[in-house]
């Protein structure tokens, strides 16, 4: 499962952006490194508390170089919903206004209005990666399925 997950982000990052030479297992060879593929449905409760998508391993740095956020549910009264790393100060992946969260929009790269922070770049080390909310609590949605493909840099 996990590695069939590893080959349809791959495929993913070749359609939405044509970067990176596949190779004959259809992983990505994106500086000798693999990307991985994190996938889940974040509820509005853990939106609300910050989830943490990929954990903190000590010694390791992420670089994140794609992202898919869907929304079910409009949702409303935050500020913005935020992919960053789990560092005290986070360092921004995405930024998405809380306007654009609405029912069935998606986002990734070149789909959907957003911004993008520190994407194809190194993160904190030895910090996660995790999806938050800022301002207010978020409410009216239900949940968030939302994937991460990254690198292990170091």
């Amino acid at each position: 499962m996990a590695g069939e997950q590893i080959v349809r982000g791959a495929e993913y990052m070749e359609r939405q952006i044509g970067w990176g030479k596949k190779t004959d297992d259809g992983i990505f060879d994106l500086s000798g490194r693999d990307v991985k593929v994190h996938q889940e449905t974040v509820t509005l409760a853990q939106l609300n508390a910050g989830k943490t998508l990929v954990p903190e391993v000590g010694g390791r740095t992420y670089n994140v170089v794609g992202f898919w956020v869907k929304f079910n549910g409009t949702f409303t009264t935050a500020t913005d919903i935020r992919l960053s790393d789990t560092n005290g100060t986070p360092v921004d992946i995405l930024t998405i206004a809380i306007a654009q969260a609405g029912d069935g929009v998606t986002h990734a790269l070149g789909v959907g209005t957003h911004t993008l922070g520190t994407l194809f770049a190194n993160l904190t080390a030895s910090k996660g990666i995790q999806i938050r909310k800022t301002g207010s609590d978020a409410a009216g949605g239900t949940d968030i399925r939302v994937g991460v493909l990254y690198q292990i840099t170091t």
